[in-house]
This record gives C-alpha cells, sequence and structure tokens, in this order.
C-alpha cells in the first residue's frame, strides 16, 4: 500500500489510528495527508446544513397527520421505529430517482399515501449526489466491506476520478472447521502462536460480536495481547439527558427513581430509599411515639426518623423536579451542568449535539407524548469511540477487514454469514421492493460477494473459520459461496488444551491457617455455626470465619415480621387478654391479637394497608397452624414453653489445638424462634435446670408428603392397600412436623406414642455435641493441613455468597 502527498484517504473511523500509523510509517509525519470518514467527506460537501434525524421524523410525523384513520398504517404514523423504516426507504426512493409505484392492492395503495405525503420533504441525499466534487481525484478510498447507501457513494466518487487505496497483496487462503463456536476461536489462537504471527499484523472479524469476551479468554490463555476495535463506553451527560427526558414524557414513580439515581448515584442514596418507603414525601416520624411490635424493630424506627431528617433538605429539589414542564429544558440543562463541574471534550459534545437537536424540534413538541421521538432519536449521540492506541491483536467486524493488516482471521465464515443476506425487512420488504426500478436482490447478492471477495484478497493471509455445530449440537451449514469461491471444503482443526482451565488450588503455602482463627492469649474459638458450616464446605468456613470476607450487602426491607418476636408476644398476650393458653385461643383471638401488633405499622406506612393486611391474614393462618400442632406437646406431653436456647460451651484439645466450642443449637434468625421445653410443676421450674428439648420453630415449615394409602401384607397373601384417615395423616404429620422442628431432646422413657417417638427420633442434647465435636475435628485437621478444599454437600453452593472464588474447584461429595 503506497500513500501519495497531496491526498484524502477514506476509510472508517475504527481504522483510522492504524491508518495513521501507516503513513506514519511511510512519510515521518502525517502532513498535507487527511483521513476522514465517508460520512465526515460528504457533510463538508454539503451547502445546506444536513438536518438532524430527529428534526426529519418530525417532518414525517407531521406530513403522515393527514393520514385517513382507514390506512392500515395510521396507528403507526408517530412510532419512531416506523418513520426510521419511512426514512430509509425514501432515501432510497431519492438516490434512484423511483417515481412509480404500485397499488395494485389495499396495502400498497396505503403505502402510496404515505410515500406521496413524505415525496415533497426534502433529504440531504438530493443535493449529495448531483455535487461535481472537483476534488475526487485527490481521494483514495480504502477498500472494505460496504452497505449498499454507502457503496452508491462509493461508486459516484469513483467516477468523478477517485481511486482505491488497496492493493491485493493476497497470498495464502486457510478454511478450517471446528467442533464448535468456542473451539473455533482457540483454533484461531492456536495458529496465532503456532505461525508466530506477529500480534499486532492480525485482524480478528467476528461475525457475531457478542463472542468477543470468548475470544479474548482463548487469546487470554495463551499470552496474547489484543485491544477491541470497540470498546463499550457511556455517557453520564447522555444518561442525565435521557433519564429527564423520559421523566417528562411520562412522569411515575419509576421514571422519578431512574431520574434520581443517574443524577444523584450517591448523594441522592438517601433519599431514593426514603421516597421508596413514603412514596409522596410526606411523612412526619418525630411526632409519632415508638411502639413495639414485631414487624419494626426500635433501631430501625430511628433508623427511618433519621432518614426523614437527612431528606428534609431535598424537599425543595424533589418539588422543582415535579414541577418540570416542556418550557423546562433550560433548567434541566442546568440541573446536568450542575452535576459536571469539569466536563471532558465527549461531554461537553454531547450536552451541545442535544441541546442543538432540542433547538430544531423544540416547535413541533406540543405534548409531552410528542418527546418520544426526541428521546429515540438521542440513541445515535455516543461518547468517542476512538482508541488512544492500538496493541496487540484487533478485534472487531467484517467491515474493518482491509489490507492494512497482513493476517486476517474470519470466525463464524458459515451459510448464514458469508456473505450474509441483503434481503429487506419490514414495511417495505424485499416483496415491495422488487416491484419497483430498484436493483433486483439477486444482482445485489452478487455484487455483496464479488464486494467481499476483493476485501479479502487485500490482506496477505485470510484465515475462514466455520463451527461444525452451536453450543446447543445443532449443525451448522458450510457457506457454498466460500467453498465454490475456494474451490476446497473446511479441513477440521482440534485445538491444544488451555491452561485456563487449570482448577485453582485453595492451599495456604506461606502462613498457617491456626493464625486466621486464633486471638492473642486465647484458645481458638470456633462456634455451632461455624462448624456447621465447615461441614457444609471447608472453604466457605475458610472465607467466612478465617478470612472474614463480607458477603454481599442485600437491600433490607423494612418491614420484615420477626418470627422470634411476634410467636412470644401472641403466647403472652393471648394469657393476659383472654386468660388462656397458646393452643386454646381461636382463629379469630389469633386474628385479632396479631392485628394488635401490626397496628403501629399500619400508622407509620398509611399506604402499604393492602400489603400489611395481605401479611397479617398469612401470618394469622400460619400461626393457627403452628398452635395446633405444638398443642401436643402440652397437653399430652405436659411440657411447658419458655423463649430460650440450649446453649452449648465446651474447652476441648482436639488434634493438639486447644479449641472453645460455643453457641446455640437453633438458627438465630429473625424468622427464626427458639424454646425451651419444660416439664409442668406444680411449684414451678429452674431455668438453670436442663430442658426436656429445645425447638426451632418458623412459620414456614416445609410440606409434607401425606400418603392416601397405606399397605398391610398377611401371609401368604398379596398386599391390601387401606385407605389412611384424615385423622390418621394429621397426626402422623404433626409427629413429622415436631420431629423436624426438635433440634434436641433429653426426654427419657416416654409413655405416650407421640413421647415415645420423639425420644427415638431427635438426637439427644450428648449427641448433637458429639456431632459438634466431630464436626471440630474434621475442622481441626483441615487448619493443621492448611488445606480447604471446597468438597461440599449436595446442594450447598445454591445460596453460597462465595460461588465467584470457589468457581470450577467445587467437588461435591456423596452424602
Amino acid at each position: 500500500m503506497k500513500i501519495e502527498d497531496n491526498t484524502i484517504l477514506i476509510a472508517p473511523s475504527a481504522l483510522h489510528l492504524r491508518l495513521y500509523e501507516e503513513i506514519f510509517k511511510q512519510k515521518g509525519s502525517c502532513l498535507n495527508i487527511t483521513v476522514l470518514s465517508l460520512e465526515a467527506y460528504l457533510n463538508r460537501k454539503l451547502h445546506k446544513p444536513k438536518p438532524s434525524t430527529a428534526s426529519l421524523l418530525y417532518d414525517y410525523a407531521a406530513a403522515l397527520n393527514s393520514l385517513p384513520k382507514d390506512n392500515m398504517f395510521y396507528g403507526s404514523r408517530k412510532d419512531y421505529d416506523f418513520l426510521k423504516a419511512c426514512q430509509d426507504f425514501m432515501v432510497l426512493v431519492k438516490l434512484h430517482d423511483i417515481k412509480n409505484f404500485p397499488q395494485d392492492d389495499q396495502r400498497q395503495k396505503d403505502l402510496y399515501a404515505i410515500i406521496e405525503r413524505l415525496m415533497p420533504i426534502e433529504l440531504w441525499v438530493e443535493e449529495a449526489k448531483t455535487l461535481p466534487f472537483e476534488d475526487a481525484s485527490q481521494l483514495r478510498i480504502l477498500n472494505t466491506e460496504t452497505n449498499d447507501l454507502n457503496q452508491y457513494w462509493v461508486d459516484l466518487l469513483k467516477s468523478k476520478g477517485a481511486k482505491e487505496l488497496t492493493q491485493p497483496r493476497h497470498r495464502h487462503f486457510y478454511y478450517w472447521a471446528a467442533s464448535n463456536p468456542r473451539k473455533e476461536m482457540e483454533v484461531a489462537a492456536d495458529a496465532i502462536v503456532a505461525n508466530k504471527l506477529l500480534a499486532d499484523s492480525v485482524f480478528i472479524a467476528l461475525a457475531k460480536p457478542e463472542e468477543k469476551y470468548a475470544l479474548a479468554q482463548a487469546l487470554d490463555s495463551r499470552r496474547i495481547p489484543y485491544t477491541f476495535v470497540s470498546q463499550p463506553t457511556t455517557s453520564k451527560v447522555l444518561d442525565c439527558w435521557k433519564s429527564a427526558l423520559r421523566y417528562l414524557a411520562d412522569p411515575n414513580e419509576t421514571t422519578r427513581m431512574d431520574l434520581l439515581k443517574t443524577f444523584f448515584p450517591v448523594s441522592g442514596y438517601d433519599l431514593r430509599r426514603y421516597l421508596d418507603l413514603f412514596e409522596n414525601a410526606d411523612s412526619n416520624l418525630s411526632e409519632i411515639p415508638y411502639v413495639e411490635n414485631p414487624l419494626i424493630s426500635e433501631q430501625d424506627y430511628a433508623d427511618l426518623q433519621a432518614l426523614e431528617m437527612q431528606c428534609t433538605p431535598w424537599r425543595t429539589k424533589l418539588r422543582e423536579i415535579q414541577a418540570w414542564d416542556l418550557n423546562s429544558m433550560e433548567a434541566i440543562g442546568q440541573l446536568i451542568m450542575d452535576q459536571f463541574p469539569q466536563p471532558s471534550e465527549d461531554d461537553v459534545r454531547i450536552f451541545g449535539g442535544v441541546v442543538d437537536g432540542w433547538n430544531q424540534i423544540k416547535d413541533r413538541v406540543k405534548t409531552r407524548e410528542d418527546l418520544h421521538l426526541f428521546l429515540r432519536s438521542l440513541d445515535a449521540l455516543h461518547p468517542s469511540s476512538a482508541l488512544p492506541e492500538l496493541k496487540g491483536v484487533l478485534i472487531g467486524n467484517r467491515d474493518q477487514v482491509s489490507s492494512l493488516f497482513d493476517n486476517v482471521f474470519y470466525i463464524g465464515a458459515d451459510a448464514t454469514n458469508f456473505p450474509g443476506h441483503s434481503v429487506s425487512h419490514g414495511v417495505f420488504g424485499e416483496d415491495y421492493l422488487e416491484q419497483l426500478d430498484f436493483p433486483s436482490l439477486e444482482s445485489r447478492m452478487s455484487a455483496k460477494l464479488e464486494q467481499l471477495k476483493s476485501v479479502f484478497m487485500g490482506p496477505e493471509s485470510v484465515y475462514f473459520l466455520t463451527p461444525q455445530s452451536d453450543y446447543e449440537g445443532k449443525s451448522v451449514e458450510n457457506s457454498h459461496e466460500l467453498n465454490t469461491w475456494l474451490e476446497v471444503l473446511p479441513q477440521f482443526k482440534v485445538s491444544a488444551e488451555s491452561s485456563i482451565n487449570w482448577r485453582p488450588s485453595f492451599q495456604l503455602d506461606t502462613m498457617k491457617s491456626q493464625m486466621l482463627y486464633e486471638k492473642p492469649d486465647s484458645p481458638l474459638t470456633t462456634g455451632v455455626r461455624q462448624l456447621q458450616a465447615y461441614e457444609d464446605c471447608p472453604l466457605k468456613n475458610l472465607l467466612e470465619y478465617g478470612l472474614h470476607l463480607r458477603k454481599p450487602i442485600l437491600a433490607k426491607e423494612i418491614i420484615r415480621l420477626q418470627v422470634k418476636e411476634i410467636l412470644p408476644l401472641i403466647m403472652r398476650d393471648g394469657f393476659e387478654r383472654y386468660g388462656k393458653s397458646f393452643y386454646q385461643l381461636s382463629k379469630q383471638e389469633v386474628a385479632d391479637l396479631v392485628n394488635i401488633q401490626f397496628g403501629f405499622a399500619r400508622q407509620i406506612f398509611p399506604d402499604r394497608k393492602q400489603k400489611l393486611d395481605t401479611l397479617a391474614a398469612k401470618t394469622t393462618a400460619q400461626i393457627v397452624w403452628l398452635f395446633e400442632n405444638l398443642a401436643p406437646l402440652a397437653t399430652h406431653m405436659n411440657l411447658d414453653f419458655v423463649q430460650a436456647d440450649y446453649h452449648m460451651d465446651r474447652k476441648e484439645e482436639i488434634q493438639g489445638i486447644e479449641m472453645q466450642i460455643e453457641g446455640s443449637l437453633t438458627r438465630h434468625s429473625a424468622s427464626h424462634a427458639a424454646f425451651n421445653l419444660y416439664p409442668q410443676a406444680s411449684e414451678g421450674f429452674s431455668m438453670l435446670d436442663h430442658p426436656s428439648a429445645t425447638l426451632d420453630l418458623r412459620l414456614q415449615p416445609k410440606a409434607q408428603e401425606r400418603p392416601a394409602f397405606s399397605l398391610s401384607y398377611n401371609k401368604g397373601a398379596q398386599g391390601t392397600a387401606c385407605p389412611v384417615s384424615l385423622q390418621d395423616a394429621k397426626e402422623k404429620g404433626q409427629m413429622e412436623y415436631l420431629k423436624g422442628a426438635m433440634v434436641a431432646q433429653n426426654l427419657g422413657v416416654q409413655t405416650n406414642p407421640l413421647g415415645s417417638f420423639l425420644s427415638k427420633k431427635v438426637p439427644t442434647y450428648e449427641a448433637r455435641e458429639s456431632k459438634v465435636l466431630a464436626q471440630a475435628d474434621q475442622f481441626a485437621k483441615s487448619i493443621k493441613a492448611n488445606d480447604f478444599i471446597p468438597q461440599h454437600k449436595p446442594s450447598a453452593c445454591q445460596y453460597c455468597a462465595y460461588k465467584a472464588i470457589c468457581r470450577n474447584a467445587a467437588i461435591e461429595r456423596s452424602e
């Protein structure tokens, strides 16, 4: 490729930096040589300023207002996508001077009515195609794949004297197949390594851009540097404009919260929390004293009052935002500028682009609904994607393939993607275009294929890769056009094994793990819950209790039912109010007691009455069910309920490590309530006495299977199916529930069936403590070995907060 002095180089924007490198390599400087995109060159030549897309679409919408209501496209006359399709079609119409349109059926007549109204609206292509282009002889156009519209301008410029910059350097074509898309990328990476290709000389074009991260993984595993030609870019200034316009077009709770999150992502966090709780921002909590209840803790209520105070200064700003109307664009712009006191060049350019676009169409925006066209048009604004530097292999799309690169890989060259489809769809689809004086689909497909051939003849070596099947195992067809052109079928390639699949090791080499758990001058202290975490997964124990990694912080719901609070309260209030034990309360009495406990929450959140009423009804039903199942413990086994827990506290030497093991046998959480059971006695009982059993209760027990029949077998006879009565099924379900709820017991010999069943099926306190000591023994062995392999119980990974750390090292152990 030879670059001449005093020329204008036309190339896609993404390739400008590489082109400048080539110019500097040949000339030593970039003086007297201009590099432009085709669009930028055409815009320079226009005498009339090119109107914005939004301005044109508003003109189209105004022109289509006169459509009769029986026109089948009447409902779409203000739709952005429909108007954009009309714009694209009218560009082709005026470019090719199409005058005659079919009117054979009603659909064609309705389309003609649209075309007739849009035809008088002037388009920039009408001026552009009549320009003389006096400097066309200075143009050097880089040969790349283009769409039909850009190819029209390239052909026109060539007819005026422009020349191609590319000189074919083709030496080798390679045509390979791999088992699936991921293997394609690994084969490509292997070829770069095996052929010792310079990374800077390689361009990889992806038929599916969304697979670029899988390609990056293959390159990373082989330590090949790379750069994405197009990086995902966002603009906070543009995001602010969009969120403000969305709120202006449709003011509601969702768009308001999105606006606040965009404008004030950090400083407005408390305000968003407050509005989540009090939508109308009209609370007055400072005047309402706290009342004990199982839904809102005293600390949470104090936090709510503090939150209300913190948000008081925001109320003025909130009222200003809620007062916005179509005349508030200046106020919105000022608010955006206040958020960016030191804007970047991109910020200034995008801000100016929005303001210029608004000034072109503001007179045509009469209602909030009219804003939607302008809002959608802002998608065309985006930060500059120009790369500051090119490093290693370039990864991009097929329309960036050129002779600037010595080695080109095209990944995904199957029947779907090569040569690709030029078929028009939508309102002005191929069935309509074929009736116009417009190049046929066959001729356009043929031209596309010839264009691709000339582009791929530019680089020295081109590697075409195609998969045999997709990720789901469905077969993928080879490209007939590629097979015919290269006169060969793809050769199957197998990729080398990558080191990326190695399993990470979680063995501590540079320190003793015991140091992570011990405190100075004290024994290693562990708890029942910690040892349970070790049994679930040793690595989880190390991360949570050794390294003290914090779990992700989840948003806390202010209104959350505290089971450990409401059950004792209902039991106590039932006795004080009605003089009844919990199991004697009727459903209505339980409902009344629950509603009393919900009263404070209803006072604080009047807007959530329906939600609280539903929760109260659900809680009532759950408590009634729970009391019915707990009743036999009091009536049949004569046990009293005390809100307390069994606490284990032992000091042992295990595997040569002095350990302090402490903790409760039940789960300490808001959704669980712990009760110790003691024998009923006229003289009472002491809390220091050893309990007979300990319960761990929750309001949502697991569902139980209930058999409809039982089978009995007599000697020498077939089995007989006997239906299980509802009463028998209920009693059996009750026994199974109590077995699951009771974590440990010391019931001794029992004469009644329920007591006998529980004393046999529920482990004793001694057995539970022995199990904890066995877990401690395994834990001590891991500490001494400095090894915490994630060999976990089944389903332990399902809700684990550390899955991202463990990755593919997890090993499920059989129970």
